[in-house]
């Protein structure tokens, strides 16, 4: 058998998806993409699975042989709740290098900042990062670290928004914490105390 005839080895590929920042046709047509990139051989789907408008999504995304990876939101001091769907996927993205060192390619379903830093880092270890998202919802610095970005499909009228309970006035919806009151004696002055 001539090296002509034998297959070409494709790329072991990696499918990571932050579900509430995709509409279900833009997470089905880059379902359809990911191929293209190579082997898929992980597929993770990462969202609050307790959510009743998510009942369809993880069916159809457990067909497709994804591992839903539920990332919880909990109420913060004010009441709001706190999304952790960013850092529970980048953190995942991470601990893949240890797992699967066999994975080449790294895609990211999700046009946030919050993956430019572990984007950089797969880079930094080899890794070819694909980033998917629509044109409008990607964002300019993490589109440019991507090796590869591919265009996902906008639909008319729908934006990235988490559960509207979710707070998102602080980054990753976390808030930094506060240190404790020092409390202040009060002092007494001699001529008080008897």
């Amino acid at each position: 058998m001539s090296k002509e005839s034998a297959p070409q080895r494709r790329p072991v590929v990696s499918l990571n998806i932050d579900v509430a920042n995709l509409p279900r046709e833009a997470i089905e047509r880059l379902v359809e993409l990911a191929p293209d990139q190579g082997r898929v051989l992980l597929r993770h789907a990462f969202g609050d699975w307790r959510r009743e408008d998510m009942d369809e999504l993880a069916v159809a995304l457990y067909q497709y042989g994804f591992r839903l990876i539920h990332c919880p939101a909990w109420p913060n001091q004010r009441g709001r709740l706190k999304s952790v769907v960013d850092d529970v996927m980048a953190q995942d993205l991470r601990d893949q290098l240890e797992y699967a060192p066999e994975i080449e390619v790294f895609v990211i379903g999700s046009g946030d900042r919050n993956f430019i830093a572990v984007a950089n880092a797969l880079k930094r270890h080899g890794k070819r990062v694909v980033v998917a998202a629509d044109q409008e919802s990607i964002n300019r610095e993490l589109r440019l670290c991507a090796d590869e970005y591919l265009a996902l499909p906008r639909i008319r009228g729908w934006r990235p928004q988490p559960d509207p309970d979710i707070d998102t006035d602080t980054p990753n919806g976390f808030e930094a914490p506060q240190p404790p009151r020092r409390r202040t004696r009060r002092k007494t002055s001699p001529t008080s105390a008897s």
